[in-house]
């Protein structure tokens, strides 16, 4: 369990920059346009 542990937060550390770049660009604006489209037009 530590090991696996001791893993996961290399590869967390290892992508954690590039994940934020991504989830501000791709994730962010996706998750923005939604909510406002469900802000103008509620389901």
């Amino acid at each position: 369990m530590p090991y696996k542990g001791r893993l996961n937060n290399g590869i967390i550390r290892r992508f954690r920059r590039p994940f934020l770049l991504w989830f501000k660009l791709e994730i962010y604006p996706l998750g923005h346009t939604v909510f406002l489209h469900f802000a103008k037009f509620p389901p």
